[in-house]
């Protein structure tokens, strides 16, 4: 825990295991030549390739005016799935955390969350696709509001998060121009920060208004803010983070958090 919070990417734990040990120190230095040549390897790493690729086309590309297509994520949504499945949750954040852009790094740990849960809670084939590119694409909106927003070194003023929080709705209508979107994407781009108790936005929905998928997004969404470091705060220790969101009480789906509780604490 106290590595985690110093900002560590990994941590290894006795007894060691050679094998293991060097796949830990490859997984720290993603750029290094010759990076794991096994078949696992590979896969995390073309995983990893894929999911980088959409948010180069989500954030750097849309804005421009290219569009995104839902084609796009299909492609890299197989190769995530496939990534995590043959390698570990572990491996994927840790690669992924290596990340220079805050945004980008969110986005691919929101993913690995989300696949690991579906993973977990045995969802059928389908279901795990649907949510894997939901998750991908959930803070699409961000690629609309001014970076030095997004890069903010320090806490946001009541008018910076006041645009932030424009983020749903603009990704959502962006999506919704550009067609071929279905529509449990786009109900999770627009309502990631709705909560149960009525509190969230933007749209205020309660209840029974929010559909499963957002609620698991949401979830996973808020963990990995949590235990993300952040330019102003050092990331909270994954017992910390969820002790946090048990203490949202009914502003979340409690019986969904709890099914969450093996993956959050079960891969590190």
């Amino acid at each position: 825990m106290q590595a985690w919070a110093l900002g560590a990417i990994d941590t290894i734990s006795r007894p060691f295991d050679a094998a293991g040990l060097l796949q830990r120190i490859r997984a720290a230095f993603p750029d290094a030549d010759g990076y794991d040549e096994t078949d696992r390897g590979k896969a995390l790493n073309r995983g990893v390739e894929a999911a980088h690729a959409v948010m180069v086309k989500m954030f750097e590309k849309l804005p421009a005016g290219e569009p995104l297509q839902f084609s796009d994520i299909v492609a890299a949504e197989r190769k995530i799935l496939k990534a995590i499945k043959h390698s570990s949750l572990r491996e994927w954040l840790t690669m992924v955390g290596c990340h220079h852009t805050d945004t980008y790094r969110h986005c691919l740990f929101v993913t690995g969350f989300a696949v690991a849960f579906a993973q977990h809670l045995g969802m059928r084939e389908d279901d795990q696709r649907r949510l894997a590119r939901a998750a991908l694409l959930h803070d699409v909106g961000k690629a609309f509001i001014p970076t030095s927003i997004l890069d903010k070194p320090t806490e946001l003023t009541a008018d910076e998060m006041a645009e932030m929080r424009e983020h749903p709705r603009r990704g959502y209508e962006a999506l919704l121009v550009q067609g071929g979107f279905p529509p449990e994407m786009l109900d999770v781009v627009l309502h990631h920060h709705e909560m149960l108790d009525g509190s969230g936005y933007p749209n205020g929905l309660h209840g029974g208004q929010i559909s499963d998928i957002v609620r698991v997004t949401t979830i996973v969404d808020i963990y990995a803010a949590l235990v993300e470091k952040r330019a102003y705060r050092l990331q909270f220790t994954h017992a910390k983070a969820f002790a946090m969101m048990e203490d949202m009480g009914a502003k979340l789906d409690q019986q969904l958090l709890q099914a969450f509780r093996p993956v959050a604490f079960g891969h590190y």
